[in-house]
């Protein structure tokens, strides 16, 4: 899940399941969100902003703290919308991991989807004026549906202490006989105003599908929570596209 530091900062510090067996996968699962949220260690010092809703940025969670992130994503219109609960924690200043539960609106009713676990590391130390490279590694496990793996090569940039541009380039695969890598990219550029606000704007989508999305987002800094929101505008008949990501340090 991506994000940068404060203004003057450089210090770098995203039901039922209709069978036994995967409720209690989902049950193991579920506790290993518990116990890092229980267990992890009681850093104070000020974890990685996030400044986009679809973009990853360079920073990773400081070690020993823990975050929790709350997604809402809707497209097109209607009463449908997917959801996640993400639990990040560092565990070195340069490596974070963060699973999620996966949640669906539709039909009238809610149910949970299935689980990812997110790896994400950085290279290099922050620099005002310098590329900084990360790499991103994830699995997912859907309701009846393969596991799949996706990687995003993510590379930051600021050119002041103001403004960040981030480009994630990403490929992922179901794995399934045949299944082709499928490539996307997410690109955001932000400006903090303030300290406890932001704004800027993100270009996202699929190379495979020839889907993209193109839109404003804004966020706000409330201390010990904090909110982005993007809003992309589909280029074709894909529908809009509406991301919120609410984030409480722990």
């Amino acid at each position: 899940m991506h994000s940068s530091p404060a203004p003057t900062q450089f210090s770098p510090v995203s039901a039922n399941f209709g069978g036994e067996k995967q409720m209690r996968k989902t049950t193991i699962f579920g506790a290993i969100i518990a116990a890092l949220f229980v267990g992890g260690l009681s850093a104070k010092s000020q974890a990685d902003v996030r400044r986009f809703a679809f973009t990853y940025s360079w920073y990773t969670t400081p070690q020993g703290m823990k975050e929790l992130e709350i997604w809402y994503t809707q497209t097109g219109s209607g009463g449908r919308w997917k959801g996640r609960a993400e639990l990040e924690y560092g565990v070195t200043d340069r490596y974070t991991i963060a699973p999620y539960l996966l949640f669906e609106r539709a039909d009238g009713k809610t149910e949970v989807k299935g689980w990812k676990l997110e790896n994400r590391y950085r290279f290099g130390e922050a620099e005002i004026g310098k590329i900084m490279p990360a790499a991103y590694f994830e699995v997912t496990k859907e309701k009846g549906e393969p596991y799949e793996l996706e990687g995003k090569l993510i590379l930051s940039y600021h050119p002041n202490a103001d403004v960040i541009v981030s480009a994630n380039l990403i490929a992922e695969r179901a794995m399934a006989k045949r299944k082709p890598v499928e490539w996307g990219y997410s690109l955001g550029a932000a400006f903090t105003a303030e300290r406890n606000h932001w704004f800027g704007g993100e270009a996202f989508g699929s190379f495979t599908d020839k889907e993209n999305w193109i839109g404003p987002t804004v966020g706000y800094d409330f201390g010990p929570s904090r909110f982005v929101a993007t809003y992309g505008v589909g280029t074709d008949k894909q529908g809009n596209r509406l991301r919120l990501v609410m984030t409480w340090q722990l």
